[in-house]
């Protein structure tokens, strides 16, 4: 008899991701050289911005199996020639169709976009995954403050559960009119 994961090609999908993003974090895991711990030593405030400029740059990977992308923001401690540069504007993480809606964004940002990462590698990574209907860099405000502590950070677009899809999909329901169902039906 088949399982139930072994029937849905999505959930096998999921499982495979998962496992993937859970041995590239066992892979990548390297040791924090700005928290030693111990009793004397206390941990970094993660209110207040670690020791580090924060770069961001965004990576497309190609799954060639199934011809998809995956549009991947990443976000790492950067190299002490970032500080003191312009952050990069709301508008780059998006979809240059999209900026003109983010044009008059106030989000406070601090990554400077494709900067050298700092020599003090290797950091811990940290895999991000939006929520249902998210996007990728809806958290860049936590994924700046964890890179400028020492951990890169990646969060793709999970294809085919993003904000841009979502909104597509209910879209596309909202043409039926709601009279043609059933009154029975609930």
């Amino acid at each position: 008899m088949k399982r139930a994961h072994d029937r849905n090609p999505l959930r096998r999908r999921e499982v495979r991701a998962s496992l993937f993003c859970i041995l590239l974090f066992v892979a990548a895991c390297g040791g924090d050289r700005s928290f030693k711990g111990g009793a004397s030593t206390a941990a970094p405030d993660p209110l207040l911005a670690g020791p580090y400029p924060v770069g961001v740059t965004t990576i497309t990977f190609v799954d060639p199996a199934r011809d998809r992308p995956l549009r991947t923001e990443i976000w790492y401690p950067a190299g002490e020639s970032a500080r003191g540069l312009p952050p990069s504007p709301i508008t780059d993480f998006v979809d240059p169709s999209l900026a003109p809606l983010l044009a008059d964004s106030t989000v406070p940002l601090v990554a400077v976009r494709d900067v050298p990462i700092s020599p003090d590698a290797p950091f811990p990574l940290i895999a991000f995954s939006h929520g249902n209907g998210g996007i990728r860099f809806q958290n860049t405000f936590q994924m700046e403050r964890l890179a400028s502590h020492g951990f890169v950070v990646v969060a793709p677009d999970r294809t085919g559960n993003t904000l841009s899809t979502s909104a597509t999909i209910r879209t596309r329901r909202r043409t039926v009119p709601s009279t043609s169902r059933s009154s029975t039906t609930r």
